[in-house]
């Protein structure tokens, strides 16, 4: 935000800059072009003025005298004059001593001895420069006599242009230096409190509900921004809230009344049995054992429930140093248990040197624990569940493989919302299948700064993958 809003200020003035300098240089360049010009055009006309007496009564002193005089100009001035006479012959030169010289070829004789003034710019091969140049007639009593041509380096003319393109171009990067501090002062001022504003976003996004933008900071505009957003994130804290209280509060009010339930049930069916030996208390006994399964599964996603709403309001503390493998070690017997029940088993591999991961080990036994009763749960009978242990450079890796049979792209995309499963029906009799144990492990995976991923095997079945950070050494 800041390097744009300072690319802009940059531009904006350098464009301005271009639109005034570069007119303001032509225009000084062609001033001083044509004020050169008709200063030489000046000094032509009055030295014709002087050499039509010379050039109409041609005398040895008075062409010295005007040799003298022009001599004395040209070391002023640095310009070249040459006269000649109607033929085109030269009669002074104050650069060559050779005179009688011919200069009736030369276009601006031509034109001076047709009685026009003929002014202009060509370069010299024998001086190796350009000169600027005008040629006026010599005329006295109405007739031509000869010409005058002053001529003058344009080098000087193009280095005073020169200097003045540099001024320009002084006084421009100056201006750009100015306009930058100033940008630099002006952007920092408006980006500063938005890329505030966008990171508070990112954090609200990441479920940090209490994070609230500067009000006082940057414009006006960015300030009431900043006090519409926090509005807005107050209210959805406060919404949230009021819904995980009230799952909260939900859950905990029906586990009483579960439990009443099972109890009620339990001596129901001690009734019943009592009773036992007719139809109607085999259909009795049928029923209840219905109901208890029904109960039962709506125990289970009563503890979902308060499960998930714990996973959601811990924060992300500091994390400790987990030994992976006596995590492993100790759950590796309940986890039998589980998979013994529907004929399942459970293969555990780790290296043999030690694997440490960060985290919370709670965080990570109810993780792990998810994770493999959702591998049981899928795996048909005499399958083999497997949990893998490594290290690598990024960090430590647990997987948890199954033999069922897996999921889709599209089952896998939406498998970590809350109460999605890929199941089109539930299993009759399964306790469980709520949609809940994967969003409860992406919740504390992610409060320990770690990933988890579904992927489809080769062979069949699916592989969750979690990735920790590993402990330094």
């Amino acid at each position: 935000m800041r390097q744009r809003l300072l690319l802009t200020f940059m531009s904006i003035t350098a464009f301005v800059l271009m639109v005034l300098m570069i007119p303001l240089g032509v225009v000084h360049q062609q001033t001083e072009r044509d004020n050169l010009t008709r200063r030489i055009e000046r000094d032509a006309v009055a030295t014709s003025a002087i050499a039509a007496d010379v050039l109409r009564a041609p005398t040895g002193s008075s062409r010295s005298r005007l040799a003298e005089f022009l001599a004395r100009y040209t070391s002023r001035t640095g310009a070249r004059v040459v006269i000649v006479d109607r033929s085109g012959a030269s009669i002074i030169d104050t650069e060559r001593s050779d005179l009688d010289r011919s200069f009736a070829s030369r276009p601006e004789f031509q034109r001076a001895l047709d009685g026009r003034i003929a002014a202009g710019e060509r370069s010299s091969t024998t001086l190796g420069y350009r000169l600027m140049y005008v040629a006026v007639p010599v005329s006295s009593n109405g007739a031509i006599r000869g010409a005058v041509r002053i001529s003058y380096p344009a080098r000087e003319l193009q280095s005073r242009i020169r200097n003045y393109w540099l001024v320009l171009a002084g006084a421009s990067l100056a201006i750009l230096m100015v306009v930058a501090a100033l940008g630099a002062v002006i952007a920092s001022w408006v980006a500063r409190p938005l890329n505030r504003l966008a990171q508070t976003a990112v954090d609200v996004g990441e479920g940090h509900l209490e994070a609230r933008a500067i009000e006082t900071e940057g414009p006006p505009e960015v300030r009431d921004l900043a006090r519409s957003f926090n509005a807005s994130v107050a209210a959805l804290e406060e919404l949230v809230l009021e819904q995980r209280d009230f799952v909260a509060d939900a859950s905990h009010q029906l586990r009483t009344p579960l439990h009443a339930l099972h109890l009620r049930l339990d001596n129901a069916r001690a009734h019943v049995e009592d009773l036992s030996g007719s139809p109607d208390s085999e259909r009795a006994l049928a029923d209840i054992d219905a109901a208890y399964r029904d109960v039962t599964r709506l125990s289970a996603l009563v503890e979902s429930l308060l499960m998930l709403e714990r996973a959601d309001r811990t924060e992300t503390g500091t994390l400790q140093p987990i030994d992976v493998r006596s995590i492993l070690a100790d759950r590796r017997d309940d986890w039998s248990t589980i998979a013994a029940s529907v004929s399942a088993r459970i293969a555990i591999t780790t290296p043999d040197e030690a694997i440490v991961a960060l985290g919370n080990r709670l965080h990570m036994e109810q993780v792990l624990d998810n994770l493999v009763e959702n591998a049981i749960a899928a795996s048909p009978a005499d399958a083999e569940v497997r949990v893998t242990a490594y290290g690598q450079s990024s960090g430590v890796v647990i997987e948890v493989s199954d033999a069922g049979p897996g999921m889709s792209e599209a089952e896998i995309a939406a498998a970590f919302r809350r109460f999605h499963s890929s199941a089109s029906a539930p299993t009759p009799g399964a306790i469980g299948g709520f949609g809940l144990g994967l969003a409860i492990v992406e919740r504390l995976v992610e409060r320990d700064r770690a990933s988890v991923v579904l992927a489809r095997n080769e062979g069949g079945g699916l592989t969750a993958r979690v990735e920790y950070l590993a402990a330094p050494t």
